[in-house]
C-alpha cells in the first residue's frame, strides 16, 4: 500500500483536485463477462463511455478518471479504493496530463512505484497502458502547446514500463497527435468524434486481452 512508498516531503497540489468513478454491473458477484477498468483523468472520462458501447456486452466497462499525480499519496488512496471493492479482470491505465509541478524524472519514478503497488493489489489481472494525448494551444489547435515536449518525454517512461513488463500499450499519442479537428478549444479535451477514435484504440486493446 501507499505507506510502502517514500513520498516527497512537499507535496504540489492544484487548485482543485477532483476524483469520478463508474463501476456497472456492481451488484452482480458472478459476473458472465470480464470487468475491466480504465484508469485516468479527464480524457478517459470522455472515452470511457464510448468504450463500454463499443464493447457491448462483451465486457463491463468501469472507470476512473483522477486528477491527481503518482507522487501525490492521495492518489494510490483513490485508485487502491476502487480496487478493493471491486475484482477486474482487465486494467487499462494512464497517468500524464497533470502535475506540472513535479519533473519528468520524478514522474518515472513514481509511476514505476505506484503501477508495482497496483499490480500486486491485483495479482490476477491483466494489465494494459496508454500514452497520454498531445496538449495544444488553446484556440490555436494547429499548435502544439509548450508544455507537450513534457507530455512527450513522461509518454516515454509509459512506453519503457510496457516494454519491460510485456504490457500492451494503446498509443493515444499516436492517434491524436495529427488531427487538430478533433479537440476541444481548449486544446486538452476532445470533441465527440476524438473522443469515439480513442475508444476505438482502447476497444481494439482490450478485444486482444479478452481474445474476441
Amino acid at each position: 500500500m501507499s505507506q510502502q512508498i517514500q513520498y516527497p516531503e512537499i507535496i504540489f497540489r492544484e487548485n482543485i483536485e477532483w476524483c469520478r468513478s463508474w463501476v456497472p454491473d456492481s451488484n452482480v458477484i458472478e459476473l458472465d463477462k470480464p470487468r475491466v477498468l480504465l484508469i485516468g483523468d479527464s480524457i478517459v472520462m470522455g472515452y470511457g463511455p464510448k468504450v463500454a458501447e463499443v464493447m457491448g456486452e462483451s465486457a463491463s466497462i468501469a472507470y476512473v478518471g483522477t486528477s491527481r499525480f503518482p507522487a501525490d499519496p492521495a492518489y494510490l488512496e483513490e485508485i487502491s479504493l476502487v480496487l478493493r471493492h471491486t475484482r477486474f479482470d482487465i486494467i487499462h491505465f494512464n497517468n500524464g496530463l497533470h502535475g506540472w509541478d513535479y519533473d519528468e524524472p520524478i514522474y518515472a519514478k513514481y509511476l514505476e512505484q505506484v503501477l508495482d503497488t497496483l499490480r500486486a493489489q491485483t495479482p490476477d489481472a491483466q494489465w494494459a497502458l496508454a500514452t497520454s494525448t498531445p496538449v495544444r494551444e488553446k484556440g490555436n489547435l494547429g499548435q502544439l502547446h509548450e508544455r507537450n515536449g513534457r507530455v512527450i518525454e513522461r509518454n516515454e517512461s509509459i512506453r519503457q514500463l510496457a516494454l519491460n513488463e510485456a504490457h500492451p500499450l494503446t498509443d493515444l499519442y499516436e492517434l491524436m497527435k495529427g488531427r487538430p479537428e478533433h479537440y476541444a478549444e481548449d486544446g486538452t479535451h476532445y470533441e465527440l468524434s476524438g473522443q469515439q477514435l480513442q475508444a476505438e484504440a482502447v476497444a481494439e486493446t482490450l478485444r486482444a486481452l479478452i481474445d474476441i
